[in-house]
Parts: C-alpha cells; structure tokens; sequence
C-alpha cells in the first residue's frame, strides 16, 4: 500500500498551478496543513483535479499530518511546546 499523496504532490503530479483549484492564499494553507477546506472547495478542488472528493480529503489530511508530525520533531528538537 503506497503512501497517500499530499495536496501539493496531487496537484504537482496533475501540472496544474495553486490558481487553477482555488485562491492562491487558501491553496497555500491547506496545502500547509495550515488549514482544512470546507465542502464546497473539496468539491470544487476535485474537479479541478479531475479526482474524487475522497482523494482531495485524504490528500489534505495527508497534508495535514505531515504538518503536525514536522511540528512535534521540532518541538523535540528545541524542547519547547
């Protein structure tokens, strides 16, 4: 079982910039792992890039995940919380 994709590697792997899914700015933080989108950008997202809307949530979970896994070997790292 492969690992899941996250936003930004899902939409590299399709060539499409962060403009074509959605804002810039919200694209940016979700690819971040900054923010979750809500329904509607999931959908809108999915067809942008032309996958299902499971795909776009696992990937911005995914996303997410690596965020706050980035962030605890950081807070290991320095030893603050």
């Amino acid at each position: 079982m492969s690992m899941p994709l996250t936003l930004r590697q899902l939409r590299l792997s399709k060539g499409l910039t962060q403009d074509v899914i959605g804002n810039r700015k919200d694209i940016g933080e979700i690819e971040k792992g900054v923010k979750m989108p809500g329904p509607r950008l999931v959908r809108r997202m999915a067809q942008s890039l032309g996958v299902s809307t499971d795909t776009v949530f696992a990937a911005c979970t995914e996303s997410r995940r690596v965020r706050e896994a980035d962030d605890a070997q950081e807070t290991m790292q320095t030893g603050t919380v």
